[in-house]
């Protein structure tokens, strides 16, 4: 079965409503990846998962937001000397 969105907001219906979804562009702006290297990374299947509907390309800000959560490094407090 094809489905084809009729818009952005019929899209956002047909795959979840409460899902917030956002393009490339708003990844690229929101992380400081090139929106080339979000497409090399699709291309290869690696880091960030994705849904595409038709040639619509789509970021579920949830799962964006726990990959980074992944990238965190924790570095141990600096004492102060006395």
């Amino acid at each position: 079965m094809n489905i084809q969105p009729r818009s952005q907001e019929h899209l956002r219906c047909v795959v979840n409503s409460s899902m917030e979804l956002l393009t490339p562009e708003d990844v690229s702006e929101l992380t400081g990846l090139s929106v080339e290297t979000l497409a090399q990374w699709r291309s290869q299947k690696k880091h960030l998962p994705f849904l595409k509907v038709g040639r619509l390309v789509r970021y579920d800000r949830e799962e964006v937001d726990r990959y980074f959560e992944t990238c965190r490094v924790s570095v141990s407090q600096i004492r102060r000397q006395k």
